[in-house]
């Protein structure tokens, strides 16, 4: 989930030329993260959901806001959080999510 395009591309890239992952979906948008999570089909098994914590949305809605919502459900995927700001590292880990800078 990231809202700049090189860098959204990029990531699949490295993603699908690992061949350790599939790429289910990219999208632009906090809106967009939380219906394509809403709308995967069960069976689908998400694992981990790569987030830009700036990603936008709605109003002030960031990236970092889907996961703070997401911490309460005992079933969400993995987040790994982007982001060039070191800050958002601690409570990344607090939310039990893991950031990449």
């Amino acid at each position: 989930m990231e809202d700049e395009w090189p860098a959204r591309n990029y990531l699949v890239e490295l993603l699908e030329e690992s061949h350790l992952a599939e790429v289910v979906g990219a999208v632009v948008s906090v809106d967009e993260a939380r219906q394509a999570l809403q709308l995967a089909p069960s069976g689908l098994g998400i694992d981990v959901v790569f987030v830009d914590v700036a990603l936008g949305g709605n109003g002030d809605e960031t990236g970092l806001d889907l996961v703070r919502a997401s911490a309460r459900d005992g079933h969400r995927p993995m987040f790994v959080l982007a982001t060039a700001f070191k800050e958002h590292a601690i409570e990344a880990f607090a939310l039990g999510s893991t950031t990449t800078c």
